[in-house]
């Protein structure tokens, strides 16, 4: 074989090799390009993984089923109660949330001892006789069953800013009861009290409607101290712990605003160096919402581009009204996700509502903003 021949064979190896190494370079970095792009926007937009991210997920859901379906009447004592239990729930985790959706479905809050004041001795065996406590009676069954069934309970004293709240009232002085359980090491606030309903004032009385409440299971730690302060520090469970005047300057939060995903954590320490912010107006809602990005500050300022983002899989537009209810309507991005790109241009109420069906002409509020 001739030098040429020899140099133009070396010669077209090296094109084909080049031609290689440069299409499988190409491919490679479009693949990462292609795929960091859209994990950092899912990064960047979404939660942190968490079971109440996902709408439809109950980890529970054989466990409440199992203990919904027991029968009333073979319920007559703590042991009785424990030994029903232990036949279906195995760990203690299991244990603990079956007593909970027992206790929050069959006892009813006492409204007459409440309204009179009149309290009976809250013993377990009379609140599993009478069906009927306060949270006093709540917290003492859960806590003598618990143990029947072998957990590390404790019953909480301390002050809760619900129902009959007063701003400025007395906060030294406990009004309310709830637990504690440690499973793996971690205690787990559990209020079967606020879990079983909640109350309206009728005419100067408190009537209560049974509503069971998935929140007060398991509900996090920085979450409940907007709400819930414990005689004993050590049970806030947060770390720093706050003190009694800062407990009692953080402002009135619902479940409903924790639940829609803003950071308990995160505005509880903005909230200790700057406690005259007022938090945004966070109404009850029935459908699956989760804020992505939204403004947890009421106040907002005028002219000031803002972007909110929603999912809200069952919805099928949402809005914003100004003071002067001038409407702006939205509609979603694609699999339930809303993008709101708005600029309030009027000083005075904001509100964000969404509309729950094509049919339906009615929207429902969901946020309250003051734009000054």
């Amino acid at each position: 074989m001739s030098l040429l021949i020899k140099l133009l064979f070396l010669s077209g190896l090296i094109l084909i090799l080049l031609g290689w190494i440069l299409n499988h370079s190409t491919k490679y970095k479009g693949f990462n390009n292609k795929y960091l792009v859209k994990d950092n926007t899912l990064l960047d937009s979404l939660p942190q993984h968490d079971a109440r991210n996902d709408f439809n997920y109950n980890q529970f859901r054989d466990i409440d089923l199992h203990t919904r379906s027991l029968p009333d009447y073979v319920i007559t004592s703590v042991d009785r109660l424990a030994m029903e239990i232990q036949r279906y729930a195995k760990t203690d985790l299991e244990k603990a949330r079956a007593l909970y959706v027992w206790i929050t479905k069959n006892i009813r809050y006492d409204d007459k001892a409440y309204n009179s004041k009149q309290y009976p001795q809250y013993t377990p065996e009379y609140v599993l006789k009478h069906r009927t406590a306060v949270c006093e009676g709540y917290s003492i069954l859960f806590e003598a069953v618990g143990k029947k069934l072998g957990l590390t309970v404790k019953k909480i004293d301390g002050h809760a800013k619900g129902y009959g709240h007063i701003v400025s009232g007395d906060i030294n002085k406990s009004n309310h009861a709830w637990n504690v359980v440690s499973i793996g090491g971690r205690w787990k606030i559990i209020d079967s009290t606020w879990g079983s309903g909640y109350g309206n004032n009728v005419d100067g009385r408190l009537v209560s409607k049974q509503q069971f409440s998935e929140y007060w299971f398991d509900v996090n730690p920085f979450e409940a101290i907007f709400s819930h302060f414990p005689e004993i520090d050590s049970f806030q469970l947060v770390n720093p712990r706050i003190k009694k005047h800062e407990y009692q300057r953080l402002p009135l939060v619902n479940e409903h605003f924790f639940k829609l995903g803003f950071n308990a954590r995160r505005i509880l320490e903005h909230l200790i160096s700057n406690p005259r912010t007022s938090l945004v107006d966070c109404h009850s809602f029935e459908t699956p919402v989760r804020a992505i990005s939204a403004p947890y500050n009421q106040i907002l300022d005028i002219n000031r581009p803002l972007e909110f983002r929603f999912h809200i899989p069952k919805i099928t537009q949402m809005a914003v009204i100004d003071v002067n209810e001038q409407w702006s309507i939205y509609h979603p991005d694609g699999n339930g996700f809303f993008t709101i790109s708005y600029i309030p241009t009027k000083r005075g109420k904001l509100t964000i509502l969404y509309k729950s069906s094509a049919d339906s002409q009615l929207y429902q509020p969901l946020l309250g903003y003051t734009v000054k």
